[in-house]
Protein backbone atom coordinates (compact mmCIF):
# COMPACT_ATOMS: atom_id res chain seq x y z
CA UNK A 1 0.00 0.00 0.00
CA UNK A 2 2.82 2.37 0.87
CA UNK A 3 4.48 1.73 -2.51
CA UNK A 4 1.20 2.35 -4.35
CA UNK A 5 0.75 5.67 -2.55
CA UNK A 6 4.30 6.67 -3.38
CA UNK A 7 3.79 5.78 -7.05
CA UNK A 8 0.55 7.81 -7.22
CA UNK A 9 2.40 10.81 -5.77
CA UNK A 10 5.19 10.42 -8.35
CA UNK A 11 2.68 10.28 -11.24
CA UNK A 12 0.77 13.32 -9.93
CA UNK A 13 3.99 15.30 -9.53
CA UNK A 14 4.99 14.37 -13.08
CA UNK A 15 1.63 15.51 -14.50
CA UNK A 16 1.87 18.88 -12.75
CA UNK A 17 5.46 19.50 -13.85
CA UNK A 18 5.90 21.89 -16.78
CA UNK A 19 9.69 21.76 -16.94
CA UNK A 20 12.51 19.42 -16.00
CA UNK A 21 12.88 18.77 -12.28
CA UNK A 22 13.59 16.01 -9.78
CA UNK A 23 10.37 14.03 -9.23
CA UNK A 24 11.57 11.43 -6.75
CA UNK A 25 14.77 10.68 -4.90
CA UNK A 26 15.49 7.39 -3.13
CA UNK A 27 15.92 7.63 0.61
CA UNK A 28 19.37 7.57 2.24
CA UNK A 29 20.96 4.42 3.65
CA UNK A 30 19.61 4.86 7.19
CA UNK A 31 16.02 5.36 6.08
CA UNK A 32 16.26 2.50 3.57
CA UNK A 33 17.49 0.14 6.31
CA UNK A 34 14.71 1.11 8.71
CA UNK A 35 12.04 0.89 6.01
CA UNK A 36 13.18 -2.49 4.69
CA UNK A 37 14.01 -4.31 7.91
CA UNK A 38 11.66 -2.90 10.55
CA UNK A 39 9.20 -5.77 10.37
CA UNK A 40 6.26 -6.62 12.61
CA UNK A 41 8.28 -9.13 14.65
CA UNK A 42 10.83 -6.44 15.66
CA UNK A 43 10.11 -5.23 19.22
CA UNK A 44 13.32 -3.29 19.98
CA UNK A 45 16.04 -1.44 18.06
CA UNK A 46 19.47 -0.74 19.58
CA UNK A 47 21.48 2.12 18.08
CA UNK A 48 24.06 4.79 18.90
CA UNK A 49 22.52 7.26 16.43
CA UNK A 50 19.78 9.78 17.29
CA UNK A 51 18.71 9.94 13.63
CA UNK A 52 17.97 6.19 13.60
CA UNK A 53 15.90 6.61 16.76
CA UNK A 54 13.72 9.28 15.12
CA UNK A 55 13.36 7.24 11.92
CA UNK A 56 12.22 4.16 13.83
CA UNK A 57 9.63 6.16 15.75
CA UNK A 58 8.35 7.77 12.56
CA UNK A 59 7.74 4.32 11.04
CA UNK A 60 6.60 2.38 14.13
CA UNK A 61 5.74 4.14 17.36
CA UNK A 62 5.29 0.90 19.31
CA UNK A 63 8.90 -0.28 18.78
CA UNK A 64 11.25 0.40 21.70
CA UNK A 65 14.51 2.21 20.85
CA UNK A 66 17.56 1.80 23.07
CA UNK A 67 20.39 4.33 22.68
CA UNK A 68 23.90 3.23 23.68
CA UNK A 69 27.24 5.06 23.45
CA UNK A 70 29.34 2.16 22.16
CA UNK A 71 29.20 0.51 18.73
CA UNK A 72 26.09 -1.77 18.76
CA UNK A 73 27.75 -4.24 16.37
CA UNK A 74 30.64 -4.63 18.82
CA UNK A 75 28.39 -4.67 21.88
CA UNK A 76 26.16 -7.47 20.57
CA UNK A 77 28.81 -9.53 18.78
CA UNK A 78 27.53 -8.77 15.26
CA UNK A 79 31.04 -8.37 13.85
CA UNK A 80 31.94 -11.89 14.99
CA UNK A 81 28.68 -13.26 13.58
CA UNK A 82 29.34 -11.59 10.22
CA UNK A 83 32.87 -12.97 10.11
CA UNK A 84 31.54 -16.44 11.01
CA UNK A 85 28.85 -16.29 8.30
CA UNK A 86 31.51 -15.61 5.64
CA UNK A 87 33.39 -18.82 6.37
CA UNK A 88 33.67 -21.39 3.60
CA UNK A 89 33.02 -24.35 5.93
CA UNK A 90 30.14 -24.35 8.43
CA UNK A 91 29.87 -27.11 11.00
CA UNK A 92 26.46 -28.56 11.85
CA UNK A 93 25.50 -29.46 15.45
CA UNK A 94 25.52 -33.16 14.50
CA UNK A 95 29.12 -32.98 13.26
CA UNK A 96 28.24 -32.75 9.57
CA UNK A 97 29.53 -29.89 7.41
CA UNK A 98 28.30 -27.40 4.83
CA UNK A 99 30.87 -26.08 2.34
CA UNK A 100 29.98 -22.98 0.28
CA UNK A 101 31.86 -22.04 -2.90
CA UNK A 102 31.06 -19.22 -5.34
CA UNK A 103 31.73 -19.26 -9.07
CA UNK A 104 30.96 -16.69 -11.77
CA UNK A 105 27.81 -18.59 -12.80
CA UNK A 106 26.38 -20.01 -9.57
CA UNK A 107 26.87 -20.91 -5.91
CA UNK A 108 27.79 -24.51 -5.04
CA UNK A 109 26.96 -25.90 -1.61
CA UNK A 110 28.32 -29.28 -0.57
CA UNK A 111 26.96 -31.27 2.37
CA UNK A 112 29.10 -33.99 3.94
CA UNK A 113 29.08 -36.10 7.09
CA UNK A 114 32.26 -34.49 8.46
CA UNK A 115 33.02 -35.80 11.94
CA UNK A 116 29.60 -37.38 12.42
CA UNK A 117 29.79 -40.90 13.83
CA UNK A 118 26.80 -43.19 14.32
CA UNK A 119 25.76 -46.83 14.19
CA UNK A 120 22.69 -45.94 12.09
CA UNK A 121 22.37 -47.28 8.55
CA UNK A 122 23.61 -45.04 5.74
CA UNK A 123 20.17 -43.95 4.50
CA UNK A 124 18.98 -42.79 7.93
CA UNK A 125 22.32 -41.13 8.67
CA UNK A 126 22.26 -39.28 5.33
CA UNK A 127 18.68 -38.17 5.82
CA UNK A 128 19.34 -36.86 9.34
CA UNK A 129 22.35 -34.75 8.26
CA UNK A 130 20.60 -33.54 5.10
CA UNK A 131 17.55 -32.34 7.05
CA UNK A 132 19.80 -30.42 9.43
CA UNK A 133 21.80 -29.02 6.50
CA UNK A 134 18.70 -27.96 4.52
CA UNK A 135 17.50 -25.73 7.36
CA UNK A 136 20.94 -24.21 7.94
CA UNK A 137 21.52 -23.62 4.21
CA UNK A 138 18.30 -21.60 3.95
CA UNK A 139 19.40 -19.50 6.93
CA UNK A 140 22.88 -18.90 5.48
CA UNK A 141 21.48 -17.99 2.07
CA UNK A 142 19.33 -15.30 3.67
CA UNK A 143 22.09 -14.12 5.99
CA UNK A 144 24.69 -13.85 3.21
CA UNK A 145 22.11 -12.60 0.70
CA UNK A 146 23.20 -15.18 -1.87
CA UNK A 147 21.31 -14.79 -5.14
CA UNK A 148 21.11 -16.44 -8.56
CA UNK A 149 21.49 -20.16 -9.26
CA UNK A 150 22.27 -22.35 -6.24
CA UNK A 151 23.34 -26.00 -6.58
CA UNK A 152 23.33 -28.17 -3.45
CA UNK A 153 25.12 -31.52 -3.31
CA UNK A 154 23.40 -33.30 -0.42
CA UNK A 155 24.68 -36.63 0.91
CA UNK A 156 23.37 -39.33 -1.43
CA UNK A 157 19.98 -40.84 -0.55
CA UNK A 158 18.31 -43.70 -2.45
CA UNK A 159 14.78 -43.19 -1.14
CA UNK A 160 12.54 -40.87 -3.18
CA UNK A 161 10.52 -40.20 -0.03
CA UNK A 162 13.66 -38.92 1.70
CA UNK A 163 14.47 -36.67 -1.26
CA UNK A 164 10.92 -35.28 -1.30
CA UNK A 165 11.16 -34.58 2.41
CA UNK A 166 14.30 -32.50 1.82
CA UNK A 167 12.56 -30.60 -0.99
CA UNK A 168 9.56 -29.88 1.25
CA UNK A 169 11.82 -28.66 4.06
CA UNK A 170 13.60 -26.29 1.67
CA UNK A 171 10.29 -24.95 0.36
CA UNK A 172 9.01 -24.46 3.91
CA UNK A 173 12.19 -22.74 5.15
CA UNK A 174 12.39 -20.42 2.13
CA UNK A 175 8.95 -19.04 2.97
CA UNK A 176 10.81 -17.01 5.62
CA UNK A 177 12.77 -15.32 2.81
CA UNK A 178 11.70 -11.89 1.53
CA UNK A 179 13.29 -12.64 -1.85
CA UNK A 180 11.57 -14.96 -4.30
CA UNK A 181 12.99 -18.51 -4.09
CA UNK A 182 12.27 -21.41 -6.46
CA UNK A 183 13.16 -24.98 -5.45
CA UNK A 184 13.28 -27.15 -8.59
CA UNK A 185 14.24 -30.49 -7.09
CA UNK A 186 16.95 -33.10 -7.68
CA UNK A 187 18.64 -33.67 -11.04
CA UNK A 188 19.65 -37.06 -12.48
CA UNK A 189 23.03 -36.59 -10.86
CA UNK A 190 21.41 -36.12 -7.45
CA UNK A 191 22.09 -32.37 -7.24
CA UNK A 192 19.43 -30.06 -5.83
CA UNK A 193 18.67 -27.03 -8.02
CA UNK A 194 17.18 -23.81 -6.68
CA UNK A 195 17.25 -20.10 -7.47
CA UNK A 196 16.95 -16.99 -5.31
CA UNK A 197 16.10 -13.60 -6.77
CA UNK A 198 19.08 -11.26 -6.68
CA UNK A 199 18.00 -7.82 -5.45
CA UNK A 200 21.31 -6.46 -4.17
CA UNK A 201 24.93 -7.45 -3.61
CA UNK A 202 25.67 -10.40 -1.35
CA UNK A 203 27.46 -9.93 1.98
CA UNK A 204 30.50 -11.60 0.38
CA UNK A 205 30.59 -8.97 -2.39
CA UNK A 206 30.06 -6.08 0.01
CA UNK A 207 32.50 -7.11 2.72
CA UNK A 208 35.31 -9.13 1.14
CA UNK A 209 38.11 -8.68 -1.38
CA UNK A 210 40.47 -11.15 -3.05
CA UNK A 211 43.03 -12.40 -0.54
CA UNK A 212 46.38 -10.55 -0.97
CA UNK A 213 48.25 -13.73 -0.02
CA UNK A 214 46.73 -16.37 -2.32
CA UNK A 215 45.61 -13.85 -5.00
CA UNK A 216 42.29 -15.37 -5.90
CA UNK A 217 41.74 -18.76 -4.30
CA UNK A 218 40.19 -17.17 -1.22
CA UNK A 219 38.62 -13.97 0.13
CA UNK A 220 39.19 -11.87 3.25
CA UNK A 221 37.19 -9.07 4.85
CA UNK A 222 37.52 -5.82 2.87
CA UNK A 223 40.17 -3.37 4.20
CA UNK A 224 37.49 -0.66 4.18
CA UNK A 225 35.33 -2.70 6.57
CA UNK A 226 38.34 -3.44 8.80
CA UNK A 227 39.28 0.26 8.98
CA UNK A 228 35.70 1.33 9.72
CA UNK A 229 35.57 -1.12 12.61
CA UNK A 230 39.00 0.01 13.85
CA UNK A 231 37.91 3.67 13.89
CA UNK A 232 34.66 2.86 15.71
CA UNK A 233 36.50 0.82 18.33
CA UNK A 234 39.26 3.40 18.77
CA UNK A 235 36.81 6.25 19.42
CA UNK A 236 35.95 4.63 22.78
CA UNK A 237 39.38 5.40 24.17
CA UNK A 238 40.25 5.14 27.88
CA UNK A 239 40.36 8.34 29.95
CA UNK A 240 43.78 10.03 30.03
CA UNK A 241 44.95 7.99 27.02
CA UNK A 242 47.98 9.67 25.46
CA UNK A 243 49.16 7.18 22.88
CA UNK A 244 47.63 4.60 20.54
CA UNK A 245 49.56 1.73 18.93
CA UNK A 246 47.91 0.06 15.93
CA UNK A 247 49.14 -3.13 14.24
CA UNK A 248 47.83 -3.85 10.73
CA UNK A 249 48.58 -6.23 7.88
CA UNK A 250 51.16 -4.88 5.34
CA UNK A 251 48.40 -4.71 2.66
CA UNK A 252 47.05 -1.59 4.43
CA UNK A 253 50.16 0.48 3.65
CA UNK A 254 48.81 1.83 0.37
CA UNK A 255 45.29 2.69 1.54
CA UNK A 256 45.66 3.90 5.13
CA UNK A 257 45.27 7.62 5.79
CA UNK A 258 47.48 8.10 8.85
CA UNK A 259 46.62 11.78 9.22
CA UNK A 260 42.90 11.01 9.31
CA UNK A 261 43.38 8.48 12.09
CA UNK A 262 45.50 10.93 14.11
CA UNK A 263 42.85 13.61 13.63
CA UNK A 264 40.04 11.32 14.77
CA UNK A 265 41.95 9.90 17.74
CA UNK A 266 43.36 13.24 18.98
CA UNK A 267 46.34 11.42 20.50
CA UNK A 268 49.76 10.29 19.32
CA UNK A 269 49.26 7.36 16.95
CA UNK A 270 51.93 4.79 16.01
CA UNK A 271 51.07 2.38 13.19
CA UNK A 272 53.01 -0.84 12.55
CA UNK A 273 52.32 -3.04 9.52
CA UNK A 274 53.32 -6.26 11.22
CA UNK A 275 49.96 -7.94 11.87
CA UNK A 276 49.70 -11.39 10.27
CA UNK A 277 45.97 -11.57 9.45
CA UNK A 278 44.70 -9.24 6.66
CA UNK A 279 41.14 -9.09 8.02
CA UNK A 280 41.83 -8.05 11.62
CA UNK A 281 44.04 -5.71 13.69
CA UNK A 282 45.49 -5.05 17.15
CA UNK A 283 45.16 -1.82 19.12
CA UNK A 284 46.93 -0.93 22.38
CA UNK A 285 46.35 2.21 24.44
CA UNK A 286 49.05 3.79 26.60
CA UNK A 287 48.07 6.04 29.48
Amino acid sequence: EELKEKWIQIVETFKRSRKSKLIYKETDGDEFTVREFLRNEVSEVVTNCAKIKELVRSYKKDVAVKIIESDPFEEYGVYNQLKSSLKRVHELPSGGEIVIDKTEAFTIIDVNSGHYTSTEDHEELSKKINIEAAKEICRLIRLRNIGGIIIIDFIDMKSEDSKNEIINILKSETLKDRNKVEVYGFTRLGLLEMTRKRTSKSIDERMTVICPVCHGTGHVVSPKIVLERLLKESVNKPKNAKELIIKLHPSFKEILDKELIKKVMKVNVHIHFTHVEPDSYEITWKI
